[in-house]
């Protein structure tokens, strides 16, 4: 038994030597998180009216973009769409949830595989473009929107931070201002044309007085002989 006991407690020794050996290297490990957060936190007790300033100009421009009226779209390199304000989900009907899991060709059937690398390459060349397209609804609607895309970088990851502004009303306007103008340009031709033909008419109707006054003339001539 005696010498049972001792084959137990050797056993048992190096474990709780291990455990021990743990316990002290997490508390050197708590220690220096411990310093490091003291240091961390004086830094920016020194900085405080940077930090809070700053902190009060990123909550403001994430309430006016949450805010706009025109839906906002953050698109990454590869075209997913990584954020979007609440006006875009309004605007096509989708949740956040359901656009944060869609590509801009999934809205934009004027985005393809093929040419998204030559549109995002204008943005990152003049960091800002206007394009009209069209995007598509969840109920498959296309509403006319005119884009203004810009070029930004977050943690050196490039993005298209983009507005997109329905005009489906401006289209249809311009739309029937350029039927009224075709309606103005043909009624303009039909009163040219009539113009021309009541000119002609009555130039006609000048050489036949003309032509008769003479007849008459001659005809006088001729009784008197």
């Amino acid at each position: 038994m005696e010498g049972h006991d001792k084959k137990v407690t050797n056993k048992k020794q190096p474990t709780r030597q291990a455990l021990q050996k743990e316990i002290y290297r997490l508390l050197d490990t708590i220690a220096d998180l411990e310093a490091k957060l003291m240091q961390k936190t004086a830094a920016e007790q020194n900085n405080e009216p940077f930090n809070l300033k700053h902190k009060q100009l990123s909550d403001f421009a994430a309430y006016a973009i949450a805010s706009l009226s025109d839906s906002g779209y953050l698109i990454s390199k590869d075209a997913r769409i990584v954020y979007v304000n609440p006006a875009a989900c309004k605007q096509l009907g989708y949740t956040e949830e359901e656009l944060l899991s869609m590509r801009i060709m999934d809205i934009d059937p004027n985005v393809t595989e093929e040419n998204w690398v030559s549109i995002r390459g204008v943005t990152v060349r003049d960091k800002i473009q206007t394009i009209e397209t069209e995007h598509l609804t969840k109920d498959g609607r296309l509403i006319s929107v005119e884009v203004v895309a810009n070029y930004i970088e977050i943690n050196g990851e490039q993005y298209s931070f983009s507005f997109a502004r329905d005009i489906t009303e401006r289209k249809k306007a311009e739309e029937a201002l350029k039927k009224n103008q075709k309606e103005l340009q043909k009624r303009v031709k039909e009163l040219e044309e009539f113009y021309e033909m009541a000119v002609g008419r009555e130039l006609r109707m000048k050489q036949l007085k003309e032509e008769s006054e003479k007849l008459n003339v001659e005809l006088e001539k001729y009784k008197k002989s």
